[in-house]
């Protein structure tokens, strides 16, 4: 009887222990349309899409295209000057490794003031510091923002 209460024992601990440790992957950008959704399921490599609510239009189409591929996207709300943008990218880039990352971050900064004159470049440099130094193995691929036509 006394390895059956030490044996549930190590098992409660174990799911304590996992559900403590998926906990530590809640995000600031979770809830509505916002964070991690697989799109597709199975594949040999994988393929992480980081990017803003246009990504939700398009994330299905391109998997389509890349058959045999997995497909992570983390859809945020976050520009490149957004308090919380960095604490969520590299709890995405720790979650597994990618083959490639894609990645169009600057819509949401669109509105004035967002981002301040000149700091553009170093934030984005700044970004991309982070992909390379939490993610080094995988290619990259950035998408300057989306453009914005007079209609």
């Amino acid at each position: 009887m006394r390895y059956i209460a030490v044996i549930f024992l190590l098992v409660f601990m174990k799911i304590s222990l996992s559900a403590q440790k998926e906990t530590n992957y809640t995000m600031l950008s979770d809830g509505g349309g916002w964070g991690i959704k697989v799109v597709q399921k199975k594949g040999d490599k994988t393929i992480l899409m980081i990017g803003n609510s246009i990504y939700n239009g398009f994330k299905g189409k391109l998997a389509k295209e890349l058959p045999g591929y997995r497909i992570v996207a983390w859809i945020n709300p976050y520009h490149l000057n957004s308090k919380h943008l960095h604490d969520d990218l590299v709890n995405v880039l720790q979650r597994e490794e990618y083959d490639l990352i894609h990645f169009n971050v600057g819509l949401h900064g669109w509105e004035e003031g967002s981002i301040p004159e000149g700091q553009y470049q170093p934030l984005l440099q700044k970004y991309v510091d982070t992909l390379l130094h939490f993610c080094p193995g995988p290619k990259i691929i950035w998408s300057s923002i989306t453009p914005i036509t007079k209609q």
